[in-house]
């Protein structure tokens, strides 16, 4: 009694020091935040605003062969194909605005396919046909209005471009005489004129308006994909992006497009205000010396309490584990035992052939439930490299199984195909866990592939192992994932509808790394994957 009144009484004096330190840290926490939050919003506003100037610069260059060189074209030059003078103009704007793929003219009456392009490595005009069936119709339907110019879109196939067209008109009869223009290539804008731009014009521009050094500029297309700058700076405070409408024409005549031009956005960022972040870190310091005594007095006790509730955690981060492991790698069988069973049950399985091959399904995924519960439960030995039960058997046994574990799922719309060397030797494992193993690879592989795609199953010598590969032409894995595919429970960016636990890619790896095995994977976003797995021979 007298000890549990003593613990009693330490308890209570802990609680009522800890109390006033909690209040002490609490008020400077929430000092610390507003102050952070404060920084953040300065940071965010000359982010903004340092993004609309990058925006203004570039979308001021992107304007300019618009401006200074279709103007320059002579109208008697152009309408009577004087090609001469029209080539020292075109020569002059491509040094001028580099972002443009070609120059081109075409004279009425002529016909469109007649349209002459500029290249200036052979210093000289031609036809060039590959290019010019990425011009919509319309670009050739500009006899009515007067109109002095147009904007229009590339259409596919190729990469996205932009065409700009300069019309002459006949002032007599107002009717269009000739069409100067140019084409931009937006990839070759943004992952080459862009970046260069960038360092010789807008970095300094930025860095002046900042008074910083290190801004950190990143351009996105409409799609969201990263045209140039690094993932690795993060995207910077939020609203630190501006729009940058991919138009190479200023619109002060309404200009005529068959759809609105894409739109990218810049984003800016690693740009901080050294002053706010300086108060920042002295009241950061100021807090510590305050609860630092505190924390150092209340750490002994907490390390003692953590300590007797350590295992108590552990074995409770074990059981949901194995429930959630448990519930994964029975979904199918208990699928299967359902279905069938449903389908005896109505009567829907006449023939005295198929009940009996419905009545064998049955036993076998009987028997594979049994075999997974006694598995699952001895999971930490084959985490601990000790596989149970080994024996010899054929890889190309162990392959087919699994590909037969896979066809017998009701939910699965894939084909596999199969490829098996002829040399494939035995190797001493495991079997029902290989087995599982590579049906695991298969449905991944489902789950993440468009329906009717088939599924390619390899098994061949590499270099004194057996390698079992699986192929699909799915969503592929982006960079992003790649560092965390094995982790127990982590599903990356999965589409919406996918049912998982998080666990298939784990086991995998558990059961081949069981086995002196190894797992490689190869994909690509949009390209599908390659996970290929080497096992020792026997």
């Amino acid at each position: 009694m007298a000890l549990l009144s003593q613990r009693k009484w330490q308890v209570l004096a802990i609680l009522a020091f800890g109390a006033s330190l909690v209040a002490i840290a609490f008020a400077q926490y929430r000092w610390i935040r507003e102050l952070r939050a404060r920084s953040e919003m300065v940071a965010t506003h000359q982010n903004r605003e340092a993004a609309l100037r990058a925006v203004s610069l570039l979308a001021e260059e992107m304007q300019g062969a618009r401006l200074q060189t279709l103007p320059a074209v002579g109208h008697t030059d152009l309408a009577q194909l004087r090609l001469e003078p029209l080539r020292s103009v075109f020569e002059d704007g491509l040094k001028r605005f580099p972002y443009v793929d070609r120059f081109f003219v075409w004279a009425t009456p002529k016909p469109s396919a007649e349209t002459l392009f500029f290249f200036p490595e052979e210093k000289r005009f031609r036809t060039d046909a590959q290019k010019l069936v990425r011009f919509p119709p319309e670009v050739w339907e500009l006899y009515g209005g007067t109109l002095r110019w147009a904007e229009f879109q590339c259409v596919a196939p190729g990469p996205p471009c932009q065409i700009v067209v300069h019309r002459v008109l006949d002032e007599e009869r107002s009717s269009l005489g000739a069409i100067a223009g140019f084409t931009v290539n937006l990839d070759v804008f943004g992952r080459e004129f862009a970046p260069a731009f960038f360092e010789t014009n807008i970095r300094p521009a930025l860095e002046e308006l900042l008074a910083t050094q290190g801004v950190s500029v990143r351009l996105f297309s409409d799609s969201g994909e990263l045209v140039f700058g690094t993932r690795e700076g993060g995207q910077g405070p939020a609203g630190s992006s501006a729009e940058l409408p991919m138009s190479f024409a200023v619109p002060t005549e309404g200009p005529q497009r068959t759809a609105a031009g894409p739109r990218w956005r810049l984003s800016v960022g690693e740009a901080h205000d050294d002053r706010v972040e300086e108060i920042v870190r002295r009241g950061a310091l100021i807090n510590l010396a305050i609860v630092g005594l505190g924390i150092v007095v209340l750490a002994l006790g907490a390390a003692l309490i953590a300590r007797s509730q350590s295992r108590e955690a552990k074995l409770s981060e074990l059981k949901s584990r194995f429930i959630s492991g448990i519930s994964h790698e029975l979904k199918t069988p208990l699928s299967m035992i359902r279905l069938y069973s449903e389908m005896l049950e109505l009567g829907r399985v006449p023939a005295n052939g198929e009940r009996m091959i419905f009545y064998r399904t049955l036993r076998q995924q009987a028997e594979i439930l049994g075999q997974m519960l006694e598995e699952m439960l001895d999971f930490s030995r084959l985490e601990a490299e000790k596989p149970r039960r080994e024996e010899l058997c054929p890889v190309k046994d162990i392959v087919e199984d699994a590909v037969q574990m896979h066809d017998g799922q009701t939910t699965t719309h894939h084909s596999v195909v199969l490829s098996l060397a002829q040399d494939l030797p035995a190797i001493r494992c495991n079997r029902s866990a290989l087995v599982r193993a590579i049906h695991n690879l298969l449905d991944n592989a489902s789950k993440y592939s468009d329906p009717g795609e088939p599924i390619a199953l390899k098994a061949y010598r590499s270099n004194g192992m057996v390698a079992v590969e699986v192929i699909d032409r799915g969503i592929g894995i982006g960079p992003e994932d790649m560092p965390f595919l094995f982790h127990r429970f982590y599903r990356g960016h999965t589409p919406q509808g996918v049912a998982g636990t998080g666990l298939g890619l784990s086991i995998v790896q558990s059961v081949v790394k069981s086995h002196g095995g190894r797992v490689e994977v190869e994909s690509e976003p949009r390209h599908g994957s390659r996970f290929t797995v080497f096992l020792p021979l026997a």
